[in-house]
């Protein structure tokens, strides 16, 4: 007799993602995020592409540690002097051979798998300029604080916005990003950079006749 299974698969890197154990007590992984990408054409009609939980790194985590209590760790490359100024874009977050199969993020990620050029014009929107490519960072839209209402309506959310503009990347397929820590959030800034926390998507191609615009949600 043969008898039927059902194996039901989820993915475990958003809000249900891995609970580490310390003393005894097991504890959710904090800070974690949300993501939401829309596409605008030249009318300005939008549409969402993706909303999907981001991962908040090792790195990320250690730096915010030093950052709260303004004490270097010398253990770690990050400086308690940074700040989230900085979003960067890649194309290396889905399977080789589907790129509408995103790879998810993992705690060790350091940096992007595959970086994206933003332009290689000069602009007080860009930083990370490598020689005879261009601009690997852009300097983030805005950051603004909101509450959280399941938590008393307490103000525990910071959301930032990002737009990867009509000459950015175009002709790329980009189905990453992440938010980069660094001394300095002024145009031309050469690092270093450090990432924070990364996203991985579905595949969009980006033509010039499409903005995206990331809305970035940190939950502490």
């Amino acid at each position: 007799m043969i008898e039927d299974q059902k194996i039901i698969i989820s993915e475990n890197y958003g809000p249900k993602c891995i609970e580490s154990n310390m003393l005894g007590k097991s504890r959710s992984r904090k800070p974690e995020g949300f993501v939401e990408i829309y596409s605008a054409d030249e009318d300005g009609n939008s549409q969402q592409l993706v909303g999907k939980s981001n991962l908040v790194l090792y790195s990320g985590r250690e730096w915010l540690l030093s950052r709260a209590f303004n004490i270097q760790n010398p253990y770690i490359d990050s400086s308690n002097a940074e700040a989230i100024y900085w979003i960067g874009i890649g194309n290396g977050g889905c399977e080789l051979l589907n790129p509408l199969a995103a790879v998810p993020p993992t705690n060790d990620d350091t940096s992007l798998q595959s970086e994206i050029v933003f332009t290689n014009s000069p602009s007080p929107l860009y930083g990370d300029y490598r020689t005879g490519v261009g601009y690997y960072k852009k300097v983030l839209d805005s950051c603004t604080f909101e509450q959280d209402a399941p938590n008393s309506n307490r103000y525990l959310v910071a959301k930032v916005s990002a737009t990867i503009g009509t000459g950015d990347a175009i002709g790329y397929s980009i189905n990453e990003a992440g938010l980069f820590t660094a001394m300095s959030g002024s145009g031309g800034w050469n690092g270093p950079f450090h990432l924070f926390a990364r996203v991985t998507f579905s595949s969009i191609v980006k033509v010039m006749e499409r903005r995206l615009i990331f809305y970035w949600y940190i939950f502490v």
